[in-house]
């Protein structure tokens, strides 16, 4: 099957560097089947189980971890050298996997700490119990980490397991599920703004009305500029850096349908958040709890928007009934904490037109949105947080490019840096992605990135926005030989430890792997928009040969539940069929009429004598077959690969000519089936029934023809790296919205919590208008807030 293009190769990343596992392989029957036994063994043993501080026993996971070398060897053993054979598809095997899990990710760790343990229990007074005597060593809680550490390599070496055994379901039961709690019901007061009126439906991206629309605007945006000029020659940054420390909010792709799009501004609104402890020991400890108890995370002072603020193109109209009503009705209380809020354009944005953006958040801080402020001066911005942190949002447009304005803009902001500070990045795009997508431009805005970081020697004057608008600019920034040396050595000192972004309907965790420069690119696109898949995400960017630039940490949904949401074939249940299929029915009725008139045909001696009459009737007019190839390269067109890795474009080439080739055998064997109807059933004279038999089979036809598409987007989408966007865009499911919510602590460490919201609650603006408890009962539950992921990056890192 390889000859097809198929693109099974299974990606690894397993461990942390410097003691990381990454490459890719195409699997063997030997080596499916060995990592079958492989999964059942590690699926119900203690290695896997969280080991908290207060429970569980280092001895007993120690022993759980030894046990695997029996268990690897015997099962290698077993099924002979085929499962680590060197081959041409990859540059790992099963075999090598599972001795460098055992040898560089186990063994350094039970060699240090097992003689430890064994020391420390060889001195073991008869008094006391092993379980007493093990807590008491004063390693205890530094051998524990280590073994947790352990333990979330085991984890990805099970997830591992379970694509190359072709059963990544059940490796995903051996997660667990993400904490959750039920979202409070208590509402404050809410006031109906003016004209309020909610788009109920998210979009219908397939439906012919509003996709010819979409369409026919982003002709139309792909003739602006790449960036709009500055307003001002003044740069100048937003200050929020009085504090000892700050709350900020995250979010991006908002503004679909009403429900998902209120059920996060909602939970952004909210005074503060309770979300349930993690029952692993391994996301940080909620504020104001213990390790494992619920918590509240305050409402952030700042809210930064990540891009398409609204779908699926700006206009004043759409910007306030879809993003400023929502948000507006959200917030609880007055504002007494002086909430900003803070965004930057993404490619939906920009497609209406970015004046329309620009009139709302552009401008100074005479603008509010909802009861937000609005401070910025530009479609970017910076903004200065406590203890040396900065919030910095790039535009880049609709070709991941940046304006001289843009450039001239953070090169006179990062003149302003201290040593040591660091950048918390906005961008429209993750990173990562364009990494894989874009690599021309990916290189070329790292590279801007570094020189901001190392500014020239220009220093034009920077204003400061503090939370009352200053008239004058600070003063200007000396320059010489002295400052000069300086700024070196701030530059060397500069980092960009994260990098926040949208665009991507889902959360995910990508790492950098350069141990020398951590960083963590988080994408959150969960602010209403439809759901995008997570089960076809890379483990590592690029996947394919060569060192991986970027490795997958956290996702969500999980992809069990990805793969549960992907798209089924609805046609009477969805309405976007409803202009789809005519449409598809008047093409297959041209290309009957085409098929039935024979226009430029050949003779009928000269007709294929093999082929049946009906068949030999579609294939014996030229325009007939101008169709079908027409028709194939569409299927062929519409089969998009995520990435421009080798392995998975040539799958999407391949199976893009299948798919159209499937669309084609679809409208020529129905044709082919309604002439057989006609030359069968009714008389030559009849023009009234070959009329209806014509419409009648040309509509089945349609649906046929339209159902094989969704089918086959749907199954490229689950099973390779194509089609994402396009299938699960078909779907348009409001599922797994999130936000992402810091804390820069006084000791500089800051803090993130990814918060999910599913369900989201159906029903809003009837609960909302009618005064009733909001959220709404929703069909698939009670509505839940998940403790997604969290992490700290400490003042030292």
């Amino acid at each position: 099957m390889r000859k097809f293009g198929r693109v099974d190769s299974v990606d690894v990343s397993i461990g942390f560097p410097p003691f990381s596992i990454s490459g890719s392989f195409t699997p063997t029957r030997a080596e499916r089947l060995c990592a079958w036994e492989l999964l059942v063994e590690l699926m119900s043993r203690t290695s896997v189980a969280p080991l908290r501080s207060d429970e569980g026993s280092i001895r007993e996971a120690m022993s759980s971890l030894y046990t695997l070398y029996g268990t690897t060897r015997e099962l290698m053993r077993k099924h002979g050298p085929d499962v680590a054979a060197t081959r041409q598809d990859g540059n790992l095997s099963l075999g090598l996997i599972a001795m460098r899990v055992l040898n560089d990710i186990i063994r350094p760790v039970l060699s240090k700490w097992h003689p430890a343990l064994e020391a420390h229990e060889a001195a073991k007074p008869s008094t006391l119990g092993k379980g007493e005597w093990e807590r008491a060593w004063d390693d205890n809680a530094e051998c524990r980490e280590s073994l947790n550490q352990v333990r979330r390599s085991v984890r990805s070496y099970i997830d591992t397991l379970g694509r190359i055994a072709g059963t990544p379901d059940i490796a995903d039961a051996v997660m667990g599920l993400t904490p959750a709690v039920a979202a409070p019901r208590a509402r404050p007061d809410v006031t109906i703004p003016e004209g309020f009126k909610p788009r109920r439906h998210m979009v219908r991206w397939l439906s012919v009305v509003e996709g010819g629309w979409i369409g026919w605007v982003k002709l139309r945006a792909a003739k602006k500029p790449a960036s709009g000029p500055a307003t001002s020659d003044e740069p100048t940054f937003i200050d929020r850096s009085d504090g000892q420390d700050l709350w900020f909010d995250f979010v991006a792709d908002l503004g679909d349908a009403f429900d998902p799009t209120m059920a996060v501004a909602w939970q952004l609104g909210r005074a503060s958040v309770r979300l349930p402890g993690d029952p692993t020991g391994e996301l940080p400890s909620l504020p104001g709890s213990g390790a494992g108890e619920a918590g509240e995370l305050p409402r952030g002072r700042l809210l930064a928007l990540g891009g398409d603020q609204v779908y699926p193109a700006a206009s004043g109209k759409r910007y306030l009934r879809r993003f400023v009503h929502p948000y507006q009705m959200a917030f609880e209380g007055d504002n007494a904490d002086n909430a900003t809020m803070v965004a930057i354009p993404g490619n939906h944005d920009w497609m209406g037109g970015i004046g329309h953006f620009r009139e709302l958040f552009v401008g100074g801080s005479a603008k509010r949105v909802g009861r937000w402020k609005v401070e910025q001066r530009e479609q970017w911005f910076a903004v200065k947080l406590p203890c040396g942190w900065w919030l910095w949002g790039l535009d880049t447009g609709l070709s991941n490019k940046l304006g001289d304005a843009q450039t001239r803009y953070f090169q006179a902001i990062a003149r302003t840096m201290q040593p040591g500070d660091r950048v918390i990045l906005m961008t429209p795009v993750p990173l990562w992605q364009m990494r894989a997508k874009a690599p021309e431009a990916y290189y070329e805005l790292r590279q801007q990135l570094s020189e901001w970081l190392n500014p020239a020697s220009e220093h034009p004057p920077v204003a400061v926005i503090k939370d009352e608008p200053q008239t004058a600019p600070a003063p200007t920034i000396a320059s010489g030989p002295a400052v000069h040396a300086e700024q070196g050595d701030r530059a060397r000192s500069r980092t960009m430890p994260v990098f926040l972004s949208g665009d991507s309907h889902y959360f995910a965790v990508y790492e950098g792997t350069d141990p020398l420069e951590p960083e963590l690119h988080i994408t959150s696109g969960g602010g209403g928009a439809f759901l995008h898949p997570t089960h076809s995400l890379a483990a590592r960017v690029p996947y394919e040969r060569g060192r991986a630039e970027f490795e997958l940490r956290s996702r969500w949904p999980n992809p069990a539940d990805s793969r549960t949401a992907s798209p089924k074939v609805r046609l009477l249940g969805d309405r976007q069929s409803l202009t789809v299929v005519p449409l598809v029915a008047l093409l297959h009725g041209l290309f009957s009429w085409l098929a039935s008139s024979r226009l430029g045909s050949w003779s009928d001696g000269d007709r294929p004598g093999g082929w049946p009459k009906p068949l030999g009737y579609v294939l014996s007019s030229w325009p007939t077959l101008v169709f079908l190839l027409i028709l194939a390269e569409f299927g062929r067109l519409a089969t998009v690969p995520n990435a421009r890795e080798r392995l998975v474009a040539r799958g999407a080439k391949w199976w893009g000519l299948v798919h159209g080739v499937l669309l084609a055998g679809v409208f020529w064997l129905s044709t082919a089936a309604v002439h057989w109807a006609v030359d069968t059933w009714l008389h030559p004279a009849s023009r009234l029934g070959r009329f209806g038999l014509f419409s009648v089979g040309s509509l089945l036809g349609g649906a046929a023809a339209y159902a094989v598409f969704l089918a086959m987007t749907g199954w490229l989408c689950d099973r390779y790296r194509i089609n994402d966007n396009l299938a699960f865009a078909a779907v348009h499911s409001g599922r797994y919205k999130h936000f992402v919510r810091s804390h820069i602590s006084a000791d500089g460490s800051l803090t993130m919590y990814a918060v999910g919201v599913d369900p989201i609650g159906k029903g809003w603006a009837k609960a909302l208008r009618a005064n009733a408890p909001v959220p709404p009962p929703d069909p698939n539950g009670v509505s839940l807030l998940h403790y997604v992921w969290g992490t700290t990056i400490t003042a030292e890192r």
